[in-house]
């Protein structure tokens, strides 16, 4: 028990050092335009990669349309679902140009294998 209890902790560690890696990578390249949407900030807490999207209002796509667009692109990419096998979530946060929440999603290996 105290081996599994080990492992966890250093799968979580490995997961979390993924999720900082890759947000860095990816604030690098923000702003970007997606679909009537901007992709304004991406950065790590903890074990996920929390992507903060601002909705303009000028998009015939709504956000649950685009998080369920973007979750099967993920699913479909190589690296990103090696990072998701490691334990990395995606966290989509959708925002109107106030900055109020309008819906959040989370992406994750489970939702890969279904």
């Amino acid at each position: 028990m105290f081996i599994t209890a080990c492992s966890s902790t250093s799968n979580q560690k490995i997961a979390a050092t993924l999720a900082a890696q890759r947000a860095d990578m990816l604030s690098n390249i923000v702003p970007v335009s997606m679909k009537g949407y901007n992709i304004i900030r991406a950065k790590a807490n903890g074990t996920n990669i929390e992507l903060m999207l601002l909705y303009f209002g000028n998009s015939n796509i709504t956000p649950t349309v685009l998080a369920y667009s973007l979750k099967k692109a993920y699913c479909l990419d190589n690296e990103i679902t090696w990072l998701m096998k490691q334990g990395v979530e995606y966290d989509l946060l959708f925002r109107d140009n106030r900055g109020h929440s309008v819906f959040e999603c989370k992406i994750n290996h489970h939702d890969c294998v279904q």
